[in-house]
C-alpha cells in the first residue's frame, strides 16, 4: 500500500477513466447514483410526463450529473466536441424529416402506394419495394 493514500481508502478509476482516491463504499454509491440518474432520465424521456419534450428530461439528467460532479465538466466538453459530427448529422436528419412532414411528402408517398396496391394487402406490403426496384432498373422475378 502506498504511503500517500490514507488508511481505509483506495485508488479508484471512475466510470469515465478519471482516477481519484475514495472510500470503498463510495465507489458503489457513485456508480449507483450515476446509473439511477441515467435510468430515470431515460424513463422520463420515453414516457414524456405532461407532454414535456424529451430534451428537457435528458438535459436535466446531464445537468444533474455535472452539478453533482459525477462527470467532470472537462470530460463532458471533450466528449461533446468528439461527437460533434454525429450530432450535426442527426440534427440535419431531424430537420429533413420535419421538412418532409410539413410539406406532406409522407402523405403523398402513402397515397401513391395505396393507389398502386388496388385493394390487395399483399400488394400494399410489397408495393414500395417493387416500385423502388422497378424505378432503378432492377427486375424482381
Amino acid at each position: 500500500m502506498r504511503n500517500d493514500i490514507p488508511a481505509g481508502s483506495m485508488r479508484a478509476r471512475s466510470l469515465f477513466g478519471v482516477e481519484h482516491e475514495t472510500e470503498p463504499s463510495l465507489i458503489s454509491s457513485v456508480h449507483l447514483l450515476v446509473s439511477l440518474i441515467v435510468a430515470v432520465s431515460i424513463v422520463l424521456m420515453l414516457i414524456r410526463p405532461r407532454n414535456i419534450p424529451e430534451v428537457y428530461w435528458i438535459g436535466s439528467g446531464v445537468l444533474l450529473l455535472l452539478i453533482l460532479r459525477l462527470v467532470p465538466v472537462e470530460l463532458a466538453v471533450h466528449l461533446v466536441a468528439q461527437a460533434m459530427d454525429v450530432c450535426l448529422f442527426l440534427a440535419g436528419m431531424m430537420l429533413l424529416s420535419e421538412l418532409a412532414r410539413e410539406h406532406g411528402v409522407v402523405d403523398w408517398l402513402s397515397a401513391i402506394t395505396v393507389r398502386n396496391a388496388k385493394g390487395s394487402c399483399a400488394r400494399l406490403f410489397c408495393a414500395g419495394v417493387y416500385r423502388w426496384h422497378a424505378g432503378h432498373g432492377l427486375h424482381v422475378e
